[in-house]
């Protein structure tokens, strides 16, 4: 299974630079609603809300069911990385 940069002690903040955050972007990009993104991940609205704005941290096991049900998923680059999904050229 691949691994990921967990991020210790550090506080998650709203990235204020980019309007829509990779996860949100990676979301619309599936044409899903976050009640939909939320539902199919097995996860509330309430958490995946939150992740995405990034005032709450996601889990390993948030990040690992993302990649379960959405094998195209790079991980590192909707958490860990700088930038912008299409920027990148990710799905």
């Amino acid at each position: 299974m691949e691994t990921y940069k967990l991020i210790k002690d550090k506080k998650m903040k709203p990235d204020k630079e980019n309007k829509m955050s990779k996860l949100q972007e990676f979301r619309k990009s599936k044409g899903l609603t976050q009640e939909e993104f939320a539902r199919v991940i097995g996860y509330t609205l309430s958490l995946t809300a939150k992740v995405e704005i990034g005032t709450a941290k996601p889990s390993r096991a948030f990040m690992e069911r993302i990649k379960e049900v959405y094998p195209d998923a790079d991980i590192n680059a909707l958490f860990f990385e700088k930038g912008s999904l299409t920027g990148r050229g990710a799905q």
